[in-house]
């Protein structure tokens, strides 16, 4: 009988990293419209404390296999 258990793992992680990429893809092609649109200047992006527990907690959820 094969084992699936590394393929499940493997998919585990797999599939967030794939989403992380996907993300990321976006994150920077927003940053590049709005820098180019706005004309080469940018406002400060500032998080409130409640934001950056929120990010946290996202991104930490991920780093834990189901």
């Amino acid at each position: 009988m094969i084992d699936n258990a590394p393929v499940k793992l493997a998919l585990a992680w797999l599939i967030p990293a794939v989403g992380a990429a996907l993300f990321v893809t976006i994150q920077c092609f927003s940053y590049l419209n709005v820098y180019v649109g706005s004309g080469g200047t940018m406002q400060a992006t500032t998080f409130d404390p409640a934001s950056l527990w929120g990010v946290s907690m996202f991104y930490g959820a991920w780093v834990v296999p189901p």
